[in-house]
């Protein structure tokens, strides 16, 4: 049965494991630490995405890491993924 739940920021190292798993060339220079920097310690904000389950088992994710920029002078946030 598949699942679908709101991303848990504090689950990085479930994420690493399933890029690693899934990207078979996912720089070995990320890690869970740069995972966790990135999810939850971004200067724009967490990371926020939707998780998809298969039997309780994490088989993707789909979401967006907020950014900052500039457009006419004014600062916008997005999120890239």
């Amino acid at each position: 049965m598949i699942e679908f739940a709101y991303s848990d920021p504090n689950s990085y190292s479930n994420y690493f494991k399933l890029y690693n798993r899934c990207f078979k060339k996912y720089p070995s220079t990320k890690n869970p630490k740069y995972l966790n920097w990135l999810y939850n310690e971004n200067p724009a904000g967490k990371f926020i995405g939707i998780d998809v389950y298969e039997d309780n088992q994490l088989i993707g994710q789909v979401g967006g890491i907020p950014q900052n920029f500039n457009l006419n002078e004014k600062k916008q946030k997005f999120y890239s993924h």
